[in-house]
């Protein structure tokens, strides 16, 4: 009697001992899926960060199409209208491998903000834009914004999303990255057959302004900034040097196009 008295308290203890382990189990499980999805914040943030950086990457195939009516009515030839990608493009380049730097020194929310605010004003510079250089200017403004948004995207998808969900996430940053060079053209020429250039920038600017909405309530700092410094005199460097880069490379297709043409005079321009 007292023996199967003892096997039944083990027996209990047993499966008391068995039930608290499930229970614990359960609960790592739920606290793990709970880790593993991707909060409405963090999905309001990126979507925020990606309409920049969708709509700067857009505007650097879309103004392509418009260079023919660029140059009729600003009165510039082929070599000049031009600059309005390279310009963009030499902004963008200069600006993202700063990234790191703006990340360490400042908060989340101030990169944002600089980045809509560079956008937007390019946006309306654009459309209000009275002679070549100040619609230059707007382009590298935009340059600018863009090359702020598209590293800050990535900063946010690394730095707040669950290691199981990084590889999604980054995948659809990228898609953001591919997508929007190959649907420039095709908008800008769909647009401005219907309606005047300045148009299709004016057209982006409500989705600017969602995106300022959603990252002014979603971007919150998750990391403590730090001391950081840099070096001026490398900036300058590499900035002379891209634009110098490019500058031959121009005057050089100038150079031998006017040659292939018959003009030798044209190599003396240099």
């Amino acid at each position: 009697m007292v023996a199967q008295q003892s096997r039944a308290k083990k027996g209990k203890a047993g499966n008391g001992r068995k039930s608290l382990s499930q229970s614990i189990a359960r609960n790592n499980n739920t606290a793990t899926q709970d880790d593993e999805n991707i909060s409405i914040n963090l999905i309001l943030a990126i979507l925020s960060t990606g309409i920049m950086a969708f709509i700067g990457i857009l505007t650097e195939t879309l103004t392509n199409v418009l260079f023919p009516g660029l140059m009729a009515e600003f009165h510039v030839d082929t070599s000049t209208v031009q600059w309005l990608t390279t310009g963009y493009l030499l902004t963008v380049a200069l600006v993202t491998p700063l990234s790191s730097y703006f990340k360490r020194k400042l908060k989340l929310r101030t990169i944002f903000l600089t980045a809509i605010v560079l956008c937007i004003t390019g946006c309306l510079m654009v459309a209000c834009t009275l002679n070549f250089p100040m619609l230059m200017t707007a382009r590298i403004l935009q340059g600018a914004g863009t090359g702020i948004a598209l590293p800050l995207m990535f900063n946010i998808i690394l730095e707040q999303s669950s290691k199981s969900k990084i590889g999604m996430l980054m995948g659809v940053g990228g898609m953001v990255v591919a997508v929007a060079p190959a649907l420039g053209p095709t908008v800008g020429g769909l647009v401005g057959t219907f309606m005047p250039w300045r148009w299709i920038f004016v057209i982006l600017l409500p989705f600017l302004f969602v995106s300022l909405v959603c990252g002014l309530k979603t971007i919150h700092q998750v990391t403590p900034t730090e001391e950081a410094h840099i070096n001026p005199l490398h900036v300058l460097c590499l900035a002379v040097g891209f634009v110098c880069f490019v500058f031959a490379l121009d005057r050089g297709g100038s150079a031998v196009t006017a040659v292939s043409n018959g003009d030798t005079s044209a190599t003396t321009q240099w």
